[in-house]
């Protein structure tokens, strides 16, 4: 299964030109098999190609965190938000990692960025839900 799904994967980038998008479902397809190093790889080759964009560094960040490396993993989603400060999958998941590092005030921050720009979706709220908790405002929550 596993050259099957890397035969795939290969013609997908082949045929899609390597751009940005592809990058990135080329390292979301290697994260979403278990292979964090593959998808690590991939976002990298991405961004060494020119594809230095938001999506592809969450992606990187992604592969980070799945590799325990979760100090890189909020690297890299600044860098995503460097890149598109509204770019909201990437706000949210550094809210989340701010939450765990207890900086309620940030995540709250990270959370309404992720709101504005997805909308009110459950992941979300939930995010803005837990920093407003953590940030002693319960009823908002």
């Amino acid at each position: 299964r596993g050259a099957d799904v890397d035969r795939l994967l290969a013609t997908v980038a082949h045929e899609s030109g390597l751009d940005a998008r592809t990058h990135a479902a080329l390292a979301q397809g290697y994260l979403r098999l278990g292979r964090a190093a593959e998808g690590e790889a991939a976002a990298r080759a991405g961004i060494a190609a020119g594809a230095d964009t938001a999506a592809v560094r969450t992606v990187l960040a992604l592969a980070r965190y799945a590799q325990g490396a979760v100090d890189d993993a909020r690297d890299e989603y600044r860098r995503a938000l460097e890149r598109d400060p509204h770019y909201g999958v990437a706000a949210n998941n550094l809210a989340w990692l701010e939450l765990e590092r207890g900086d309620a005030e940030s995540a709250y921050r990270l959370a309404l960025t992720a709101r504005d720009a997805m909308g009110e979706r459950p992941e979300v709220l939930h995010t803005l839900g837990l920093a407003y908790l953590r940030k002693g405002q319960p009823d908002k929550a």
